[in-house]
């Protein structure tokens, strides 16, 4: 008996059942049937699927979520493009956190299922760096106000220029 899917997609295209270890677009609907015939149900363990692009939907057009597979050719050129591609789902804008949630659950599974690789590095700010020139010439601004006494300023000149 199969388990019940962690999340669940109906996309305008077909319906996508996340799995804990694959996942299953199976087409029903007017245009699923359109676009892709009778194409039935497609199961791809996270061990076969190499990537994951998302667009979010708008107000003008919808999102897509489409899944890079080994040795299938992956169709580019947005949604339009997408609705066609067997290994993608169409959505509307309401769907985009969920989405988004489906994209991140995907991305951890196929790079814990890939020894070597780690997902892609959040980014963070870093602390703008300031050379010892910018603050050799704050310490003389400080020596030039008084605040500092000029065996000080030297003292600090000497750190900072490793001397």
């Amino acid at each position: 008996m199969a388990s019940d899917p962690i999340f669940f997609l109906k996309g305008t295209n077909g319906q996508l059942a996340v799995y804990n270890s694959h996942i299953v677009i199976t087409r029903k609907g007017v245009l699923g049937f359109m676009t892709h015939g009778t194409a039935g149900e497609k199961s791809f363990p996270y061990t076969t699927i190499q990537s994951v692009q998302m667009k979010r939907g708008g107000m003008l057009a919808n999102g897509y979520l489409q899944f890079g597979i080994q040795g299938a050719i992956e169709r580019r050129g947005g949604v339009y493009n997408a609705a066609d591609d067997e290994n993608s789902i169409v959505f509307a804008k309401a769907n985009n956190e969920l989405v988004e949630r489906i994209k991140e659950f995907v991305q951890d599974k196929i790079f814990s299922n890939q020894p070597g690789m780690t997902p892609p590095p959040v980014p963070t700010q870093t602390a703008p760096t300031i050379s010892a020139a910018d603050e050799i010439l704050k310490l003389k601004q400080l020596l030039d106000a008084g605040i500092l006494t000029q065996e000080e300023f030297d003292t600090k000149k000497k750190q900072l220029l490793g001397i």
